[in-house]
């Protein structure tokens, strides 16, 4: 779903947030439906994860992209009080899930799932845009220090309409004056003409990659160097969503308890998405220091939780997670609208997640490989612990570097913090 929200970021800028919305709640409410009648593997392939997935992704990036454009001076409250629907989705799904799945089946299941999910284009009614349009592609232009200049794209069409009548006239009047030429001469018009075209649509693949936020990669050296943090961040909800529950449970923490335990991650999840927000708009902390005070406690319970075996200590763990995460995760992105500010926040937010769904990818990756190798989940946790230990010194760094070696006013503190307001 996160590895498709780039392009969502360009859909946003060229239609603006209510029809992207709707698009995504048809596509992953028709993924659904199909794939509850599915019957063959590349079926479900094709519906669940693309089908449903991309969906999830338009909705997903669009709602947030909605946020940015109507809150400027509480956006952080804003934000965390959005983020906090997923931490109930934490809460709940694996309950409704379950009870649908024992009572109806999975095919059911998912056809409840999918009613569900259409009840996104009921929402979709009340997301309309901002009086003065932001998120449209008439009012893109560069902000700031380093931002690339986007053109209007009103302005491409017309002046490749207009190059296009100029080289219609020029082979008009060729053809005219030419007219006792070989058929050479013919072949050289066709080939102005392909020229031109394929002039037209290079222009409109970088205008669509601008929108998507790729050229913040070049153009930002301090968004740049905060993507490093994304994949070491993420590995913190693909270690302990899957596996805590496995871990207390081969320790010998009964069923159920151990299954509480996401319950847990998911209540502290919600408490620190809503504290985020008065926290970051409070302006009395710099955004690094937030965020690496959260890290730490993340690196030190996990690997605590890999050495500790008594349940007590799982359900310690579960809350300084969940209510970690639920700071960390909102403050990225937090960090991210601030370094490449509002206008272009829908295509950088897009490639943050791109980098999220990549170490998502990884981390799991790498967390089955050690448990496979060593026959337990321990090291799991420990892999937690260092990526989330690589994240504070990532910060630090990052933090050292554009505030003291190479000062960059994109880099959000207190002071620019204070200036805006």
């Amino acid at each position: 779903m996160a590895a498709t929200t780039s392009i969502t970021g360009a859909l946003v800028k060229y239609f603006r947030v209510q029809p992207v919305v709707v698009a995504g709640a048809l596509l992953s409410f028709t993924g659904l439906v199909i794939g509850s009648f599915g019957r063959e593997f590349y079926v479900l392939f094709i519906t669940i994860p693309f089908m449903t997935g991309i969906g999830c992704s338009l909705c997903f990036a669009s709602t947030m992209t909605i946020i940015s454009d109507y809150f400027h001076q509480h956006f952080a409250l804003a934000w965390g009080i959005a983020w906090s629907g997923g931490s109930v989705g934490i809460v709940t799904f694996p309950i409704v899930s379950g009870f649908l799945i024992d009572n109806y089946g999975w095919r059911g299941a998912l056809l409840v799932i999918s009613a569900i999910q259409a009840n996104i284009l009921v929402c979709a009614k009340f997301m309309k845009p901002t009086p003065n349009g932001q998120t449209s592609t008439n009012l893109v232009h560069s902000v700031g220090k380093g931002y690339s200049r986007l053109e209007n794209q009103s302005s491409h069409e017309t002046a490749s309409a207009k190059d296009e009548k100029d080289v219609d006239g020029d082979s008009k009047a060729s053809a005219f004056t030419n007219q006792s030429r070989s058929g050479s001469g013919v072949g050289a018009e066709c080939k102005d003409d392909k020229l031109v075209k394929d002039k037209k649509w290079l222009e409109k693949l970088v205008q669509f990659l601008d929108h998507a936020g790729v050229s913040l990669i070049w153009t930002n050296r301090v968004f740049a160097s905060c993507l490093l943090l994304q994949i070491p961040t993420s590995v913190g909800n693909s270690v302990t969503l899957p596996f805590l529950v496995a871990r207390a449970e081969s320790v010998g923490v009964l069923g159920l308890q151990a299954e509480l335990l996401l319950s847990v991650v998911g209540v502290a999840n919600i408490v620190g998405n809503l504290i985020n927000g008065p926290l970051v708009d409070a302006n009395v902390a710099e955004l690094a220091l937030i965020y690496g005070v959260v890290e730490a406690v993340v690196s030190v319970s996990a690997i605590s939780i890999a050495i500790l075996e008594s349940y007590p200590f799982f359900v310690v763990y579960a809350v300084l997670f969940g209510f970690s995460s639920g700071i960390y995760i909102p403050l990225g992105a937090i960090m991210v609208r601030r370094i490449v500010g509002q206008e272009r926040f829908a295509g950088g937010f897009g490639i943050a997640l791109m980098l999220v769904a990549s170490g998502n990818m990884l981390a799991a990756s790498i967390s089955g490989h050690l448990y496979d190798t060593t026959k337990s989940y321990s090291g799991c946790f420990y892999f937690l612990g260092a990526a989330a230990g690589l994240c504070i010194v990532l910060l630090l760094g990052l933090h050292l570097l554009w505030t003291r070696l190479v000062p960059d006013d994109r880099w959000p503190t207190i002071k620019r913090s204070a200036l805006r307001r």
